[in-house]
């Protein structure tokens, strides 16, 4: 990996924990993060257009495309859902680590690829990492405690959350055979947007406009 590689993925892994810290201190989480995915979807839009205006979208890619935009909706739902139930140092790792180490085991099973030894370590240490999340400083010796954390409404929705992340990221790595990123991207935050403004229309049409009036600078942040 070059160092400006490095740097990328460093600045992008702050901006995803920057935009999730934003998404918990929000008051209507589902609301917050429809307007985020208008705005994405909308800053990207013009681009995505004229990727596949050049590149062509077949109705295969199509149909792969409108699968991704749904994965990508509940899965903003159940995160919303996580933070409002629980805390953020604790859904926020739980979410991701059980993502990260689903992915990898998913692909050898689903997508033929292979895992390395050094991969298998990564995915136990990961697993290690959410357990020890849940133990408790004055109850350490209480090695069931995790798994009651876990089993909580907000550990479940956590866990949920992470399935869902390795659940769009396999479709997504299948649905760039027939959709470049770029279009494929318009797809996902296009489908979250729908949905999260759906549901949080359905709500209440009030928290959709308090959260535009009261952070809107916040939700352009986080696309």
């Amino acid at each position: 990996m070059t160092g400006v590689a490095l740097l990328l993925v460093l600045a992008s892994a702050a901006c995803h924990a920057s935009w999730n810290f934003l998404l918990k201190r929000s008051e209507h989480k589902v609301a917050f993060l429809g307007s985020a995915g208008i705005i994405g979807a909308l800053t990207l839009l013009v681009p995505a257009i004229v990727v596949a205006a050049v590149n062509g979208v077949g109705t295969s890619g199509i149909a792969l495309g409108c699968v991704t935009a749904c994965l990508h909706g509940v899965y903003g739902l159940s995160l919303a859902r996580g933070y409002r139930l629980g805390d953020l140092s604790s859904v926020y790792p739980v979410s991701r680590g059980v993502g990260l180490a689903l992915i990898p085991m998913a692909a050898a099973l689903l997508l033929d690829e292979s895992i390395s030894g050094s991969a298998v370590v990564g995915i136990g240490m990961i697993a290690g990492g959410v357990y020890a999340l849940h133990i408790e400083p004055h109850a350490w010796r209480d090695l069931a405690a995790p798994l009651r954390a876990l089993n909580g409404p907000a550990g479940r929705t956590a866990l949920l959350t992470g399935g869902l992340i390795a659940t769009y990221s396999l479709w997504d790595k299948n649905a760039l055979d027939e959709l470049s990123p770029v279009v494929l991207n318009q797809f996902a935050m296009t489908g979250h947007a729908l949905i999260t403004t759906t549901v949080a229309l359905r709500r209440s049409p009030d928290d959709l406009r308090r959260e535009w009036r009261s952070r809107a600078n916040q939700a352009h942040f986080a696309q």
